[in-house]
């Protein structure tokens, strides 16, 4: 990721809490609690979503400065910075084995990353990701138990798990708001009284020392989510992979022994960072991904550019449909979302339209790096 971390201070008491001195909990259930009396999609029931995922967040980012398992080292996390950076531009993964940088990039990141894998999920983007128009984790929520298992693929500090909990978090808190509401008060129509959402997630990475960091996490978050649903959504370190290698490889048995049980994959930042070993074999990891996921699992990709879509798209095979969203908050390039589907159809015009935009655009930035293009560092104050 080229994705500037700002240096790093400890976070002061928000300043709401400054104000107020407010339990945090209650001021997320008060939220929730809003959003129960509005129309799913409506302007009022987006902006409760929002402020309720950036309230949640906000806290998360709190508590896990105070409890750090490594105390940041801002000179490697400016370092790890500059490397990421350039990986974006050459292809090759930079080494997050220092535990300061580790820790300077956990807190650096933890809302942007973590808001934009919720807001895809929840569906907060300019138009909706598949013509069904469904909601990626829970197809919309029905009034059912649901579950997801999900596997974030060099997914770190654990920002995956976080923004599918926060999605699943915002349902279950304001469903059970819903099902206490007195009958024709709100949107009593939407109710719904067996909303039970769980997470199940599983992160893998190819550095194995962000396990520690993993747990704090989720430790952290289960502090901050409302009590009455926190221990559905869990999360654990699984073990090393490597995107760059085939599933059947030894490092990748449990994803390879995992992906048929998965529902949604995410692989945020990593796909720039090693694409040069990815077209050595042809993306061949997203590609065995695909073949042994489940009908209908969804796989999640998030990059500093979407110039190496099209090349994603073009090697997979079997039936599968794509979409190119766009977030409507925050600062985020177009995203990509693969859908296993046996009887989709070719790509749209559209989507080919899309994909041939883009490898132009890779073709542009391929010339400007042969005509000599270096990355600058910036200029300290």
């Amino acid at each position: 990721s080229s994705v500037s971390i700002k240096t790093l201070k400890q976070p002061s008491t928000p300043k709401k809490q400054q104000q107020q001195q407010q339990d945090v909990p209650s001021a997320i259930n008060s939220i929730a609690f809003r959003a129960a009396l509005k129309k799913p999609g409506s302007l009022r029931y987006l902006s409760d979503w929002r402020q309720y995922s950036q309230s949640v967040l906000e806290q998360i980012q709190h508590e896990l400065a105070q409890n750090l398992p490594h105390p940041i080292n801002q000179t490697a996390t400016d370092q790890l910075t500059w490397d990421l950076g350039n990986a974006a531009d050459d292809g090759i993964m930079p080494s997050f084995s220092n535990a300061g940088a580790r820790a300077g990039y956990a807190l650096g990141l933890l809302q942007s990353r973590a808001r934009m894998l919720a807001d895809l999920l929840q569906g907060d983007t300019v138009e909706p990701p598949f013509d069904d128009n469904n909601n990626l984790l829970f197809l919309n929520t029905t009034c059912t138990n649901r579950h997801c298992n999900l596997l974030s693929i060099g997914g770190g500090p654990g920002y995956d798990f976080l923004g599918a909990a926060l999605v699943a978090s915002f349902h279950n808190e304001r469903a059970a708001f819903a099902a206490k509401a007195p009958a024709g008060y709100g949107t009593r129509n939407q109710k719904c009284t067996n909303t039970n959402l769980t997470i199940r997630a599983t992160v893998y990475d190819y550095e194995p020392g962000w396990t520690d960091l993993v747990e704090t996490m989720t430790r952290v978050a289960h502090s901050i989510f409302p009590t009455s649903s926190a221990n559905n959504y869990q999360c654990h370190f699984g073990g090393r992979c490597d995107i760059t290698l085939p599933l059947s490889t030894n490092i990748n048995q449990c994803i390879l022994k995992d992906t048929p049980t998965t529902d949604v994959f995410v692989c945020q930042y990593c796909v720039a960072e090693n694409a040069a070993q990815l077209r050595r074999d042809n993306f061949v990891f997203f590609r065995n991904l695909l073949d042994l996921a489940p009908e209908g699992a969804v796989l999640v990709f998030t990059e500093t550019t979407h110039r190496l879509w099209p090349e994603l798209v073009a090697a997979m095979s079997g039936g599968f449909e794509v979409s190119f969203p766009f977030l409507k908050r925050g600062r985020n390039g177009v995203c990509l979302l693969v859908r296993k589907k046996q009887e989709a159809k070719i790509l749209s015009d559209q989507h080919l339209a899309t994909c041939k935009r883009f490898a132009l655009h890779q073709e542009m930035n391929e010339r400007r790096q042969q005509n000599g293009f270096v990355r600058q560092q910036k200029k300290k104050k």
